[in-house]
């Protein structure tokens, strides 16, 4: 069997304190991996986005992973780390790991071997959302949660149905051109992009129903984390208005989705239902996404 590489893409901001931690965990995913295929080898690739503070590969290396390490010349943001990050991997299956994630020590191989047996373009796993209390939840409970993680009008309508790409592991070659050429500068919805672009082109999803990623609680703010969302989306639209295959009639649903959200921010009383009013698509919608959601 042909030697296959895993690549762990990691954007880094003020991130050198988050570099032995992500070290220790692919180490641990790769020691599992070789029980499984001894033929697999991961890389783990740090793209370096706080110029001021250089980062040296010989500070890191460690047996048994390819270290690759680029520092940006300038802050350029998560979108263009990530796929500086994918121009220079070497593996064919892909990892976008945020600097401050938790993924289980089976991770990969579990997810790997659901690529294995299935072929699909993106693995998803079940994931735990860490609360300010340090309390976990579980992301997916219920099976019509699973039912909107693959209908890309709840992406539209509603919001992002992933938490992060690190729960994610990606078939390299099914991730579209138009992911690379097309950067986001406001932080926050290039997984959103992608995600609509591989949906839009009936990419294959598969779900694992087991916790083995984190979303670790950052003490962000919530509503402003929202807004700062939906204007990093409202950039999102105008790629998207670009590309050739996409729906257009999709593009003006996702545009009055995040429309509304900002609107009905800087709302109150009686403008807010106005709003409502007139997003009665949008709320119909989101009323059925949630329904759907809990059965």
């Amino acid at each position: 069997m042909e030697n296959r590489i895993i690549s762990v893409i990691t954007p880094l901001y003020k991130g050198k304190k988050y570099i032995p931690n992500l070290l220790l965990q692919v180490k641990e995913n790769l020691h599992e991996l070789r029980n499984y295929n001894n033929t697999i080898n991961v890389e783990l690739i740090m793209v370096n986005d706080y110029p001021s503070e250089q980062i040296d590969r010989n500070e890191y290396l460690s047996e048994g992973i390819n270290i690759i390490i680029k520092n940006n010349s300038v802050n350029s943001g998560i979108h263009y780390s990530r796929v500086e990050g994918l121009k220079i991997s070497n593996g064919d299956m892909i990892l976008f790991l945020d600097q401050d994630d938790c993924i289980d020590n089976n991770f990969l191989v579990k997810t790997y071997r659901e690529y294995i047996s299935n072929k699909s373009d993106v693995i998803v796993t079940n994931a735990w959302m860490e609360k300010a209390n340090h309390e976990k939840g579980m992301l997916y409970s219920r099976r019509g949660q699973e039912r909107n993680l693959f209908d890309i009008k709840t992406y539209l309508y509603a919001h992002n149905q992933i938490a992060s790409p690190g729960q994610c592991l990606i078939r390299k070659s099914s991730i579209p051109k138009e992911w690379l050429d097309n950067i986001l500068y406001v932080n926050g919805s290039d997984d959103l992009l992608l995600w609509i672009l591989m949906l839009s082109k009936e990419a294959s999803f598969r779900f694992i129903n087991e916790c083995l990623y984190t979303h670790k609680y950052t003490g962000s703010n919530l509503s402003a984390s929202a807004i700062k969302m939906s204007k990093s989306t409202l950039e999102l639209i105008t790629v998207l208005h670009s590309i050739e295959y996409i729906d257009k009639k999709n593009v003006e649903i996702l545009k009055q989705s995040r429309s509304m959200n900002l609107q009905l921010h800087d709302s109150s009383g009686v403008e807010k239902l106005i709003i409502i009013i007139k997003y009665m698509n949008v709320i119909f919608w989101r009323l059925f996404f949630k329904i759907r959601s809990k059965l």
